[in-house]
This record gives C-alpha cells, structure tokens and sequence, in this order.
C-alpha cells in the first residue's frame, strides 16, 4: 500500500466516526437508539454484532478488513480523504478560535478585566498557541502580544 500503513488505515476507520458518520448508520432518534449494545463497522456503518456493554462500540467488519489489508485503491483513497477532511476541519476549528482570541483582545468596548474574563475560557488554546500563559494578573501589552502571535499563526 503505496504511502499510507495498514495500521493507520485502521486506525483512521476505527476513529473516524467522530468526524463523519459513516455511510449507512442510523441518523437520529429511535434507530440511533436501536444501535444500544451493538458492534457498528466503522468503514461501512454495518452491525457486526452484539457486545456487553453501554453505548455502542466500532471495529472493522470482515469486508472492509481484507479491503484494508488488499489495499483496495477505493479505502486507501476514501481513508486519505477522510483524514485530509479531518484536518481541514481542524484547522477551521483552530482558525475561528483565534479570530475569536483577536476580536476580544481588540475590542475597544471591554474593560481589560472583561478581556480576561472572556479569554480564560481559551487558555489552553491560547498557551498552545502562543506559548503565552494567560493569568488574571495579565498586562495589556500581554493580551497584544497574544493578538500578534495569533494573527501570524493563522
């Protein structure tokens, strides 16, 4: 399989459901509920049996399994799409929070207090961001040079 690991196909399709439901599975309501204590194909979206337990739980139906150990080109590519989708999304996510960060930061009708208030709800974004600890006891020019490293970021 040219460029991407059995195992990292598997992985994407085990986890993928967080991103994307799968073709297949239930949207919402009573079918969704019809899903309690079942074993769902993550690829495919095809019950694959019952286990104990709440929730419902996600492998690989044996389908899909020797697609991805073949190497089908049509799981390869939908795996590769999918992560690429994935990290797309992320960045949006990550960008749309920093543009948040900026718009607070550069708002002239808050009180610096206010400021502080609405961002350390963002700390650990800002921390990982930046490398800037945000605090209670943070200066102005620190919420700037938030701003600044932000708007470079992104």
């Amino acid at each position: 399989m040219a460029g991407i690991k059995q195992e990292s196909i598997i992985l994407i399709y085990k986890y993928m459901n967080e991103f994307e439901k799968p073709k297949g599975s239930p949207a919402a309501g009573s079918e969704l509920e019809s899903l309690e204590g079942k074993r769902v194909c993550a690829s495919c979206g095809k019950i694959t049996g019952d286990f104990n337990g709440e929730g419902t739980t996600h492998g690989i139906c044996p389908e899909c399994k020797i697609k991805t150990v073949n190497g089908d080109p049509e799981l390869v590519s939908k795996a590769r799409d999918d992560q690429k989708s994935a990290t797309d999304n992320w960045a949006e996510m990550k960008k749309g929070i920093a543009s948040e960060v900026i718009n607070i930061i550069e708002n002239g009708n808050f009180l610096h207090q206010n400021k502080i208030q609405h961002l350390m709800e963002k700390k650990g974004f800002i921390r990982t961001q930046t490398k800037e600890e945000l605090s209670d006891q943070s200066a102005p020019e620190q919420l700037l040079l938030i701003a600044q490293k932000l708007k470079e970021i992104f």
